[in-house]
């Protein structure tokens, strides 16, 4: 067993707002707010508070997109598109 002293847990409530959505395998570490409206992309490493309308992913977790200021920015009130690839 390692001695407490040598040891460097920190103890911390994760709190989670209204709408958020985390992706399979991702960590989240002691302290951490996901503010409403955030997402996390899969096998992430969240190690600060987010911003609200967000969404991160990586090791660590860094800002991709901003939903309302893509929402703006389309001016048709969808956020973003979705790019596919085709084998063809």
């Amino acid at each position: 067993m390692v001695p407490e002293r040598y040891s460097n847990v920190k103890a911390a409530a994760v709190i989670l707002r209204r709408h958020v959505i985390v992706g399979s395998g991702s960590i989240i570490l002691p302290g951490v707010t996901l503010e409403e409206g955030t997402a996390i992309g899969a096998l992430s490493l969240v190690r600060k508070s987010t911003e609200p309308w967000t969404v991160y992913a990586g090791i660590p977790a860094t800002k991709n997109i901003n939903a309302e200021e893509s929402k703006s920015k389309s001016g048709d009130g969808t956020v973003g598109h979705i790019v596919t690839r085709s084998g063809r």
